[in-house]
Order: structure tokens, then sequence, then C-alpha cells
């Protein structure tokens, strides 16, 4: 009984023309979608070492350290929560995330671009703990985004 109603899976999609601006995709088991859209713009975060700039720009390493920060995950969850649908602890819901990759500079092709900012993204967040401990602490990087983004380009997996 207590399976009757979950969150089945999560689609985030981060903008590119409002690059602070996260929508949710959220489907339950019996069909329904709801649609979500939080700012993380007001994120506080420190200045980006220059060795975590994507191409010599600030503006998309600023935004993947605010996804990846604790408060971004915390986010998430209160506007999850708002739908009142049960997370399940036996199906735990899949996440997707969707980086739009127009208007940067990257120093990949254009051909590539998506998977490697896709490759950042989905680096960044876990895709099957949601509303675990683990899905609450921020990636620990210990490479660039960069380096995390070629990687993907590649199909390896960052080692957590």
């Amino acid at each position: 009984m207590a399976d009757i109603h979950y969150i089945r899976e999560i689609l985030m999609i981060c903008h590119v023309n409002k690059l602070n601006t996260l929508s949710l995709i959220v489907r339950d088991n019996l069909g329904e979608q709801f649609v979500i859209n939080f700012n993380i713009q007001k994120i506080a975060i420190k200045k980006v070492p220059p060795k975590l700039r994507i191409g010599g720009d600030t503006a998309l390493a600023e935004f993947f350290m605010r996804l990846n920060s604790q408060e971004c995950r915390l986010l998430f969850m209160r506007h999850l929560s708002a739908l009142k649908i049960p997370l399940s602890a036996t199906i735990l819901p899949r996440l997707h995330i969707w980086v739009n990759g127009a208007n940067y500079n990257l120093p990949v092709t254009p051909k590539f671009q998506q998977n490697y900012l896709n490759g950042i993204a989905n680096t960044l967040w876990p895709h099957n703990s949601i509303g675990t401990r683990e899905h609450l602490k921020p990636f620990h990087l210990n490479r660039t985004f960069d380096e995390i983004g070629k990687a993907s380009m590649h199909g390896k997996k960052e080692q957590i």
C-alpha cells in the first residue's frame, strides 16, 4: 500500500537564456506530469578558481558551482516536496539532467558541446539517490569542469 503513488522520474533542464534557472519535469507512477521552475542565482559561491573556468569564461563555471552546492540540492528537495508526492524507498526516482549548449564559448567543437555540458552536469548529481543523504552532499571536485566534460565525451565516468 505504501507504494501506491510516488515520483517515478525527474528531468532537470538547465536553461541557457536564464543561466541560473532550473526546470524540473516530474513524472509520477500514475502518468501525471508536473513542471517546477526555480532560480539558483542567489546561492553564494566563492570566486571561481582559474582552473575551473571553462573556455576562459566564469559564467558557466559559476553555474556549475551553484548546481553542485548543497543549497541547490536543498532547493531541489524543497520544490520537489511542494508537490506532496512521496518518494518511494524501494523505487527511487530516476534523474536525468540536460543543459542547453547554445551561446557558450567552449573548448570543444560544436558537435560535442552537448555531450560536454551534459557530462559535467550528470557527473555532479547522483542519478539514483534522490532523497537520500548521498544526494545532499556536493560532488567532490578532484578534476576541473573541463576535464570532467572531456572525459564524458569519451564515455569515462568521474571517480568519486
